[in-house]
């Protein structure tokens, strides 16, 4: 008879058998993509996750599940971005050269929050494509947060194949027969208007209407039950990104403020004071730009 043995097991592969078996045991999409974000920190050991799904009728990314600061799980289904060139290029580079993560180096390290994105600093993030048989679905981003942290590739190894697992979950029976994709939330209007603010985030719910052919009301409406946010608060909150990002290249408040799409600094100021409640320079611990003379005489002249 055959001597049957046992042999030590690697830990880390046994870790990830279990994972993959729990996430066989979800039947809803949106529990696996929690529950596949929690994994990546718990079992695998990333400093945060984030899960975004590609929705390429729209060439949009839209929000699932990620980690805050904190290192929380929270929702990011209000969250929707274009289908960035590096997003593409992991994509490439993966079908093409069987490169199954992308190392972006300088990128923004954000929170997402309900009302506002927050940038913390420039670093690196990883790009993990998640496929299905057939197409790519989505992405896990990964980045090391508040530690800052070099990359582990051979966590980042892991983390590719709880994404290979993913992506059959996904593809699945159980998945196919949901009532609706979860690769498409948003009609074509909202989607085109996300693009289009995603690029010029100063143009207004006027132009914005005019230009897609709708009434202001129904392109506000439209977006407000598509995104749970008005046009203003998703403009406000692309800006107020872009700024963040413009300051941590060096740039000045008031220069960063206007390459932000603001159309002054006044705007930019009320805008930033009514989301943090103390002005910029407070909460950055940099130095306002001062008023103009004029200004400065006429309040003089006021004081006297």
């Amino acid at each position: 008879m055959p001597a049957v043995g046992g042999g030590a097991q690697r830990s880390d592969l046994r870790d990830l058998a279990v994972a993959f078996r729990e996430l066989s045991s979800f039947s809803e999409t949106d529990e696996l993509l929690r529950r596949a974000v929690e994994l990546a920190r718990e079992t695998i050991g990333v400093e945060r996750a984030a899960i975004f799904l590609i929705d390429a009728e729209a060439c949009l990314m839209m929000g699932t599940w990620g980690t805050d600061l904190l290192r929380r799980t929270v929702d990011e289904h209000h969250v929707m971005c274009e289908w960035s060139d590096d997003a593409r290029e992991a994509v490439r580079r993966a079908t093409d050269e069987g490169v199954v993560w992308t190392l972006v180096e300088n990128c923004p390290i954000v929170e997402q929050l309900e009302s506002e994105t927050r940038v913390l600093r420039r670093s690196w993030v990883a790009c993990t494509p998640i496929f299905s048989a057939r197409r790519p679905l989505g992405m896990m981003f990964n980045d090391a947060g508040r530690s800052g942290g070099p990359v582990d590739e051979a966590r980042q190894g892991a983390l590719a194949l709880l994404c290979t697992f993913v992506g059959t979950l996904l593809d699945g029976p159980a998945a196919a027969s949901e009532a609706a994709a979860p690769f498409r939330r948003t009609s074509p209007l909202v989607a085109d208007v996300v693009r289009v603010l995603a690029k010029s985030p100063s143009l207004s719910g006027a132009t914005l209407a005019r230009q897609h052919g709708v009434s202001v009301s129904r392109l506000a409406r439209a977006f407000k039950v598509e995104m749970g946010v008005s046009i203003v608060a998703h403009r406000n909150r692309l800006r107020l990104q872009r700024f963040f990002e413009l300051v941590e290249t060096g740039q000045g408040l008031l220069p960063a403020a206007l390459g932000a799409g603001f159309g002054s600094y006044a705007q930019f100021h009320r805008v930033f004071r009514a989301q943090y409640q103390r002005s910029p320079g407070v909460y950055l611990g940099l130095r306002e730009p001062q008023k103009s003379g004029s200004t400065r005489r006429s309040q003089a002249m006021r004081g006297s």
